[in-house]
């Protein structure tokens, strides 16, 4: 498979992995060190890889880790393959094992050898692969989407992810708060009601925020990216519906205060025009101008280009929120032979893994089906989001914006909207009283929960 002795030297190290399981073998608590940093799959050798797993497994069980144990685990363990190979392992190879190799470097110095091993083999094989596909008939998107998500999740293994205390962390980090940030897998919506209720937006969380049309989704959206971005967090938009000039008026009229209609009329640029107004409109020009979020309006994406977008902005700047306006706009990669329900699938499915991957809350705006305008109660329910099953199964969390005032234009709740729980996988459902402010087109805390 390698085409020459240095590249198989680069690709695997026997050493290394031999001195680290002689040294787990002679001294068991060396697991703990290693167990959260290596899989049994970034061993090369066959031997090694099965020793390793049943080391896992025992270590899971609470049991020893000794000649006898680790052979008889192996003889009866039913996840490791009983290769030829692996057949060759016996008490007395383990024992000689222990007795033979010699303990070359720290076991964490061990586990770093063997990982960046496999790595360099995992881009090997992966470049085998596409130079494959290049002569095959695959789409050029589908082609650029494997090697840019694969070398991702590699560059994902590559980084240390173990345990520190907090305090270490701050020393390390020279009380970079930034960086101790980052350490959290939860923040803030900006809307406290809404924090009580989800606890705040969480990492890899798929997010679906429906409505009918008019009902102000995008506007509650681009509050969410507003607040959001204030507080730090950078925010990637794909907006397919709305082109980025209204997406920033809107944020402004937000920030400023200023009803939306004079921005789009221009009448601050008129003659007699307010001096507080201009001035409020020029300090919020600069705050937004400041802020951490970045605007994708190009339309006609399909997943495929959108996921790799992201990834790409993700490793030149620190994205921790993504916004998607909206789901339905989001093509498919064309594998999903024109079912739509399928494509849907797809496209959600896409979603949530983008989410994983990036370890960022997705928001996906949706539509809602003309069920509700049938039935005598307008608050929606799962069953109204247009091919419901994938989205419902997918999604972490499902809200859904519900305004009275557009169906009884004489309620008592006029100014008012309720944001409704529907799903959370993670905590209880129940809805949130939000203020609209009509002028702004925009959403405030209104001041309690309500549980439905």
């Amino acid at each position: 498979m390698y085409a020459n002795t240095e590249e198989l030297r680069l690709n695997y190290d026997i050493q290394a992995e031999d001195s680290l399981i002689a040294a787990i073998i002679n001294n068991p608590l060396y697991i703990d060190d290693v167990a959260d940093t290596i899989t049994p799959e970034f061993f090369y050798s066959p031997k090694n890889r099965a020793l390793f797993h049943v080391m896992l497994e025992l270590m899971q069980m609470g049991d020893n880790i000794d000649e006898i144990t680790l052979f008889e685990r192996l003889k009866n363990s039913k996840s490791v393959e009983k290769t030829p190979i692996v057949k060759e392992i016996t008490r007395e190879y383990i024992v000689d094992f222990r007795l033979n190799k010699i303990l070359i470097a720290s076991v964490e110095v061990l586990a770093k050898r063997i990982k960046d091993s496999f790595i360099l083999r995992s881009i090997s094989v992966l470049a085998d692969e596409l130079k494959t596909d290049t002569f095959s008939d695959k789409p050029v998107d589908l082609i650029l989407e494997k090697a840019q998500s694969k070398v991702f999740s590699l560059s994902d293994a590559r980084v240390d992810k173990s345990v520190s205390s907090i305090g270490d962390i701050i020393k390390m980090d020279k009380l970079d708060y930034d960086k101790l940030e980052e350490v959290t897998s939860h923040f803030s919506t900006g809307f406290k009601d809404i924090d009580q209720e989800l606890g705040g937006f969480h990492n890899s969380d798929l997010i679906i925020l429906a409505a009918r049309p008019g009902c102000g989704k995008t506007s509650l959206a681009l509050e969410f990216m507003k607040r959001v971005a204030k507080n730090g967090k950078g925010v990637l938009v794909f907006s397919l519906e709305m082109g980025r000039e209204q997406l920033i008026k809107k944020t402004i009229s937000s920030l400023s205060g200023l009803p939306l209609r004079q921005l789009h009329l221009n009448e601050l640029a008129r003659a007699g025009a307010d001096g507080e107004k201009i001035k409020l409109y020029a300090n919020a020009v600069s705050i937004a101008s400041e802020l951490p979020i970045w605007i994708d309006d190009s339309g006609g994406v399909n997943i495929i280009e959108l996921a790799t977008k992201a990834r790409r902005m993700k490793a030149k700047v620190k994205i921790g929120m993504v916004i998607v306006d909206y789901l339905q706009l989001v093509s498919p990669s064309g594998m999903s032979q024109g079912n739509r329900t399928q494509e849907i699938g797809e496209i959600s499915r896409g979603l949530k893994i983008l989410a994983k991957e990036l370890q960022v809350p997705v928001i996906a705006l949706s539509q809602l089906s003309r069920a509700v305008e049938a039935r005598e109660d307008k608050r929606p329910m799962l069953s109204d989001l247009r091919e419901s099953g994938s989205l419902e199964q997918d999604a972490d969390i499902v809200m859904f914006i519900h305004r009275e005032e557009l169906y009884h234009p004489g309620t008592e709740k006029k100014g008012q909207a309720k944001l409704i729980i529907a799903k959370h996988r993670n905590g209880a459902t129940g809805s949130v009283d939000l203020a609209w402010i009509a002028e702004r087109a925009t959403f405030d805390d209104f001041g309690g929960i309500v549980n439905q």
